[in-house]
């Protein structure tokens, strides 16, 4: 896999279809519009070279879990008014281009193994494992 860490919106657009995804470190995003927000910067920036569909599809966003683990992010609100915490706004958050819901590359987090144990929790990595979850629900 080819990937940029960092600012898929400032590189140049002629190599936006040689990267597989594209990881955002989109740290205490406080919610959907800043989501949003980075997402058109980076679709405005490949433009001509990707569609907006294609940049979403590769489109990783993350949290920083070294400032963040034991509590599963900054505080995040939704494009619908619901608050949660970061983590699981970036696992819910859906990219909307011209009204249509789009598949994104997905989230995660930067130092995973800090949410290893969490006291008062049972298993390991709590905040990871439902963001995982919501992004792909178990087959019933």
């Amino acid at each position: 896999l080819l990937v940029i860490d960092g600012e898929p919106q400032s590189i140049v657009s002629e190599s936006g279809p040689y990267f597989n995804y594209f990881i955002v470190q989109a740290y205490d995003s406080p919610g959907d519009d800043n989501l949003d927000s980075r997402l058109n910067s980076t679709i405005r920036n490949f433009d001509g070279h990707l569609t907006a569909e294609e940049v979403a599809k590769k489109y990783i966003v993350t949290e920083n879990f070294e400032k963040w683990a034991l509590s599963g992010g900054a505080d995040f609100t939704d494009r619908y008014g619901n608050k949660m915490k970061s983590l699981e706004g970036m696992a819910r958050w859906t990219p909307i281009i011209d009204g249509k819901k789009c598949v994104k590359g997905g989230g995660g987090t930067y130092h995973m193994e800090y949410e290893y144990t969490i006291d008062g929790t049972e298993e390991s990595y709590p905040y990871l494992r439902n963001a995982i979850r919501i992004m792909n629900p178990p087959v019933k």
